[in-house]
């Protein structure tokens, strides 16, 4: 992986990385990780994704510059869940990378909010 890290908080759904994923690839990061990538396009990354985990979370192992490459190697960018709970791992992997930080505004966050409890109910 090299060229661009999109970062945004893990816990913080609907910032529309699928939007940027396809606007990436627009600008020519034609290869752009997204949770898309492990879920539907190569299930047998989820396993990767599993030793990475294990090793932030529980100290099982370790996930370095090695596996990283193995895991991103053929990425010209990278965004979304799993990638952002890696953000500052990838970041020291790959310092000269360049990192967007995807946020959204407070207006998408209480329409959010709101749907969440009318969906509850």
């Amino acid at each position: 992986m090299y060229g661009m890290f999109c970062s945004s908080d893990p816990a913080l759904p609907l910032t529309d990385t699928a939007a940027l994923r396809s606007a990436l690839v627009e600008l020519g990061y034609t290869d752009t990780y997204h949770m898309m990538s492990a879920s539907v396009e190569n299930p047998p990354d989820c396993l990767m994704w599993q030793d990475a985990f294990a090793a932030k979370y529980d100290g099982v192992g370790t996930f370095g510059r090695e596996q990283w490459d193995q895991l991103l190697g053929h990425c010209q960018a990278v965004c979304d869940w799993p990638a952002v709970a890696f953000s500052k791992e990838l970041i020291e992997a790959y310092p000269d990378a360049k990192v967007i930080l995807n946020t959204r505004c407070k207006r998408v966050t209480r329409s959010y909010v709101s749907l969440c409890i009318v969906a509850s109910r």
